[in-house]
């Protein structure tokens, strides 16, 4: 029984590895676009997902993050958002919901109990003043959790 839900962890994890790497180009591609739409958001995502499966490019996903949202003005790293709309003949829907792993401070909780030095090196590479802060404190908190434990 113990030998199947291992196996079946590790296929959950190969199937997950296998969607990342097919989505990530296009969502690099956006981000470093024109005119992108959000792609700081799509890639904290990413970079969420890349948090179970291989940090190496989570920390990778988030240097790119740090990149597309000093390109970009208003991002502040808790606005993530998903916004579905349903259009039919008769009617319209919209419903926007709050995603927490579109958000920064969950990343780098996560990364900051691997390494915090690098966590606030990487935080200190957000240019916008929200988004460094919002790095910083979500790094702070999980020091100050541990140091608590």
């Amino acid at each position: 029984m113990a030998a199947k839900a291992f196996l079946s962890a590790r296929l959950s994890s190969l199937f997950a590895l296998i969607f990342l790497l097919s989505v990530v180009p296009a969502i690099l591609a956006q981000a470093t676009s024109e005119k992108p739409s959000q792609p700081q958001t799509n890639l904290v995502a990413v970079a969420n997902a890349f948090l179970t499966i291989d940090r190496a490019r989570a920390w990778e996903t988030m240097l790119e993050v740090a990149k597309a949202s000093n390109s970009v003005e208003g991002f502040n790293g808790e606005d993530g958002r998903l916004t579905m709309r349903l259009q039919s003949k008769n009617m319209t829907s919209i419903r926007s919901s709050t995603v927490e792993d579109f958000n920064l401070p969950g990343v780098f909780r996560t990364l900051s109990q691997e390494n915090a030095t690098q966590a606030i090196e990487l935080a200190r590479s957000f240019e916008g003043e929200a988004p460094r802060a919002t790095a910083l404190i979500a790094v702070a908190r999980t020091l100050l959790s541990e140091k608590a434990n």
